[in-house]
């Protein structure tokens, strides 16, 4: 009977060992697997460089290729490389394009807009405007402005006949400054595609992608917009994931809806931003593969250029523009590293304030004058010195450094004039200052 019980109790044990070395030959060869996931994304992140996208910094991979989005400083702004050299050529193209627009504006709908056309240059140094429409509503006018061999493109519309929008065009185009890609500017003010500009505008959105040389399907992307005076209340993730099932169970896709695989979905506080994140991976579908699909938004606060609506996504299984047409490359676990490596370093671009000081400048007194061509020497509001009727307004503010302007007036009613359509003109006339800008440090 002993004899027997210790032969139960050897095969007892001897199962035990077994089931252990089988525990722990299962427990490496998982350390093992995730070992060698985590060296993937080890050696990916070995060497990283930090980019400057608005008011904000982001760590990635040095092999990461950047690439642009739609950008918006007061209105839309483009980078085109190399765009300075072929100016003329691109104004040429623009006019003839905006000749056939207006082609289909009725003739007593464009007496409103007499400017339709024109090409005037602009405060910098081969910048030139140019004024379209699409409509009577009023202007679209486009600055092209050349730095170096590049060119910035931006565009405003549609403007009032009756605005003077020109000098704020103007002050921005004064602002803008070449930028490399790594290259971290110390001043405040916005970091675009090839650019910087130095200013605190009203509106301000900057969106960017990233693509990763490891894992070509994978597309990341980030969009940062200032809110005005309210919050995107609409774009909450979890609302729209809602939405998104009751139309599923709607049209029959509950099922499929309800295999899509949930890694989190809840709050998260990113840096300064509290929102909402959800990390998916959906299933296939007819032709579409399975994807990763995570993304994270933060309404952010209302008119604070720091603090604006955050939305950042991440797909898997990207070919072209078109999501989920590629067997991802990437793991959920490596997706999830990536997603949590890169976010955790969005910050603010520290700012080095001593830059911005302008206390030791003394002002220009008021009452000085100075004439359309030569260099603004105060910011502040001027007065342009004309009898003659001016079209828009005669007292404008600008920013120390511009050229200032000539002013376009009436050149007086005569028929051959206006049948030949020649009744304003640009002219040279002195401005006077009359008000200092109080927002400038150091005016006070």
């Amino acid at each position: 009977m002993i004899a027997k019980n210790l032969a139960k109790i050897s095969v007892a044990i001897l199962l035990i060992c077994v089931q252990i070395g089988f525990l722990e030959a299962s427990e490496k060869n998982s350390v093992e697997i995730m070992n060698s996931h985590s060296k993937k994304i080890e050696d990916m992140f070995v060497n990283t460089r930090t980019i400057c996208f608005g008011r904000f910094l982001l760590d990635i991979p040095s092999k990461t290729t950047v690439v642009y989005g739609p950008a918006s400083v007061e209105s839309e702004i483009w980078f085109k490389k190399n765009g300075g050299e072929d100016i003329e050529k691109i104004v040429l193209n623009r006019l003839a394009e905006i000749k056939d627009e207006a082609s289909y504006i009725p003739i007593y709908e464009k007496e409103a807009l007499p400017m339709i056309g024109k090409l005037v240059d602009g405060v910098r140094d081969g910048q030139k405007i140019i004024f379209g429409a699409v409509n009577s509503v009023g202007y679209v006018i486009e600055s092209f402005t050349p730095i170096g061999t590049d060119l910035f493109i931006q565009r405003f519309g549609p403007v009032p006949p009756q605005v003077d929008y020109i000098s704020r065009i103007n002050e921005i185009s004064n602002n803008i400054s070449a930028r490399l890609e790594n290259e971290i500017p110390l001043e405040s003010g916005i970091c675009i595609e090839g650019g910087f500009v130095a200013l605190e505008p009203l509106r301000e959105r900057v969106t960017i992608g990233l693509r990763f040389h490891e894992f070509s399907d994978v597309r990341f992307s980030i969009d940062a917009h200032k809110n005005q005076s309210r919050l995107p209340l609409g774009n909450n993730p979890g609302k729209l994931r809602e939405e998104a099932r009751l139309d599923a169970e709607a049209s029959g896709m509950g099922n499929f809806f309800k295999r899509i695989k949930v890694f989190r979905n809840g709050n998260r506080q990113l840096g300064i931003w509290e929102g909402e994140e959800i990390a998916t991976r959906r299933p296939a579908y007819k032709e579409d593969t399975d994807a990763h699909e995570f993304r994270f938004h933060s309404m952010g606060a209302v008119n604070d250029a720091l603090h604006p609506e955050l939305d950042i996504r991440f797909d898997s299984g990207v070919r072209g523009n078109a999501k989920a047409k590629l067997k991802p490359s990437i793991t959920d676990d490596e997706a999830l590293e990536i997603w949590d490596r890169i976010i955790n370093t969005i910050r603010i671009r520290k700012v080095n304030e001593t830059s911005l000081s302008r206390n030791v400048l003394q002002k220009t007194a008021l009452g000085t004058t100075i004439t359309s061509g030569d260099l603004c020497s105060q910011t502040g509001t001027w007065e342009c010195l004309t009898t003659r009727r001016v079209i828009n307004k005669r007292q404008r503010r600008f920013k120390e450094g511009e050229k200032m302007p000539e002013v376009l007036v009436e050149k007086g009613a005569g028929l051959l004039r206006t049948l030949i359509g020649e009744t304003h003109h640009f002219v040279a006339i002195e401005w006077r200052l009359i008000q200092y800008d109080e927002n400038v440090p150091g005016q006070s």
